[in-house]
């Protein structure tokens, strides 16, 4: 399977974060920016596993609290708590942005600029909901294992 499509390249990690990189793009890196800055949440991924909840015969992950396999998309599903939702969420004066990066403080912001009030809100609101998930997730063990133990911890 050829990589490069359209002057686009496949992030070396394509399987799990679906991104291409522009070929012009910080030149010579196989890695788009989303697992460069969370290289954590990126899982080794395992060719033609047979996924424990769908069955799909694909791509995989191994729990890494188990041996069980999934898919990638049901390992998401269950599991993955993505932080695009932050990048997605648009400041409401584009024009202003730097300004206000480099000085948030400044009371201009607050008495001049009420939608970035809105904009704030909802960004802690959305970071707010990723922490609770990932604390969630974190403590979630393998939906097989607690099945077979009925919940009750591994250890």
């Amino acid at each position: 399977m050829d990589s490069k499509i359209n002057n686009e390249t496949k992030c070396k990690n394509y399987k799990w974060c679906q991104t291409m990189i522009p070929n012009n793009y910080f030149e010579n890196t196989s890695i788009c920016v989303y697992c460069t800055m969370s290289p954590e949440q990126v899982p080794k991924i395992i060719d033609d596993i047979t996924c424990r909840l769908c069955f799909k015969m694909t791509n995989g992950i191994q729990h890494p609290n188990c041996k069980h396999t999934f898919c990638i998309e049901c390992f998401k599903e269950c599991y993955h708590v993505s932080t695009r939702k932050l990048d997605e969420l648009i400041f409401p004066y584009a024009e202003m942005e730097d300004d206000y990066l480099n000085d948030p403080y400044e009371t201009k912001w607050d008495k001049d600029y009420p939608l970035i009030q809105e904009y704030n809100e909802q960004y802690s609101k959305l970071e707010q909901e990723i922490e609770d998930k990932i604390e969630h997730n974190i403590l979630n063990i393998c939906l097989l294992c607690k099945g077979h133990n009925h919940g009750n911890s591994l250890s």
